[in-house]
């Protein structure tokens, strides 16, 4: 298909709205760890209790993402794109007025599995929309809404949380989010025919598929998918460096570091800031730089995101100005990490299978939340926060090692590269 002006432009009002609404998505889920605090201190939940609530979260994403993936390569990923963020919506608003542990819990599990509902789709339209060779710079832009959203939620909670109360994380983020579903609905398709252009490969990819031939092509193109497996599994320890600061930053930098709480979102913040960098940077370095080869980009990022984490724990006193750097550098290259390691798994599946493949290393990757989530919490209750966080930095150099396997693995599945 020859990409006309017309096109183009439509494809970055798609770009441009799946980026929105993603950020979107964001603040309807990391406005819990600013509520965290709360939680422990006004409603006297244990920090293990916590733990769980965000192990039970995250596994439900992680299942229900990789549900949703598959769901996506078979139905209208915009519908669901759109209809989970409505849901989403209803859960905040109704977590607002809990009070007890086991309803929080309960809500937050539900609003997971809405939640699920948000990346597979922004890949399937993605590889609908855009050709291989230039997948990681478009994925890349599109990406920065989740360092975007939780850039934003978690400054704007620290100021309500402080002034008006836990409660309206959950609140006030909602009518945003509904004003945005607004203005970004009609840009939002599932493929370039549904606005009059030709489609990639001259097919639909929605078109129906008979259970043979729709398991066929995810079981070749995924599961049997050797390199797509390991940048998949290994994407358990890029995780468990990104969650590491983003669900207990707030909590972490409060108890160890005795930052107010201001201070302590404005730093998690900026680590989320710098993850916009590192996000919009890798995919241009993965398309000029590696020929495409995303895994490569990922590993490099994952190598010198462990030693900005290991710095940051081996300094014990220094000034915010030095902690902010070092999670800084870490924000960067945490989300390059974990960015081209889904570019790299949605390239190799090919579009006939980018929502499963992005479900599938989602599923992968909130596994890590055993270990972020209950594993910080018990660790830090009997041991501190030193350990709990070394053996999360031990996870991520496991990971590393692992992906050296497939360093000469070919850039996607649609040719030999």
């Amino acid at each position: 298909m020859r990409e006309n002006r017309t096109f183009i432009i439509s494809q970055i009002k798609l770009s441009f709205s799946l980026m929105v609404c993603y950020t979107l998505y964001y603040f309807l889920r990391k406005n819990f760890s600013v509520a965290v605090p709360f939680l422990n201190s006004d409603l006297g939940i244990s920090k293990m209790t916590i733990g769980l609530i965000m192990t039970l979260h995250g596994l439900t994403y992680g299942i229900s993402r990789f549900l949703c993936g598959m769901a996506c390569d078979k139905f209208s990923a915009a519908k669901i794109f759109k209809t989970a963020l409505l849901l989403s919506c209803f859960i905040s608003f109704i977590l607002g007025f809990q009070t007890t542990a086991i309803w929080i819990g309960v809500l937050w599990v539900l609003n997971a599995m809405a939640q699920a509902c948000g990346y597979p789709p922004v890949t399937k339209m993605q590889s609908n929309w855009v050709h291989p060779e230039k997948f990681a710079t478009w994925t890349s832009i599109v990406d920065t809404g989740h360092s975007l959203g939780a850039f934003l939620i978690v400054i704007a909670c620290g100021y309500i949380a402080t002034s008006w109360g836990w409660q309206w994380c959950f609140w006030s983020p909602i009518g945003i989010v509904l004003i945005g579903i607004i203005l970004t609905y009609k840009y939002i398709k599932d493929c370039p025919s549904q606005l009059g252009f030709d489609n990639l490969e001259n097919k639909n990819p929605t078109q129906a598929l008979t259970r043979k031939e729709y398991f066929r092509i995810i079981s070749e193109n995924v599961f049997k998918n050797k390199p797509l497996l390991i940048i998949a599994i290994s994407q358990i320890g890029v995780y468990c460096l990104r969650f590491a600061i983003l669900d207990w930053g707030p909590t972490l930098l409060k108890e160890t570091k005795h930052l107010s709480l201001i201070n302590a979102v404005w730093v998690v913040a900026i680590f989320e800031a710098a993850g916009i960098l590192g996000t919009l940077s890798s995919g241009f370095v993965t398309d000029r730089f590696f020929g495409g080869r995303a895994h490569r980009t990922s590993q490099v990022s994952l190598a010198l995101s462990l030693i900005s984490l290991i710095l940051f724990l081996a300094i014990p006193n220094a000034t915010m100005i030095v902690y902010l750097l070092l999670l800084s550098l870490s924000g960067f290259f945490t989300y390059s990490a974990q960015i081209q390691g889904t570019t790299a798994v949605a390239k190799l599946a090919t579009r006939n299978a980018a929502g499963t493949a992005s479900g599938f290393i989602g599923l992968c990757a909130y596994l890590s939340v055993i270990f972020t989530g209950f594993g910080v919490g018990i660790i830090t209750q009997n041991f501190g926060w030193t350990p709990a966080l070394l053996f999360l930095a031990s996870l991520g150099f496991i990971a590393f090692l692992i992906r050296l396997s497939i360093w000469n693995a070919k850039a996607d599945g649609y040719g030999a590269k």
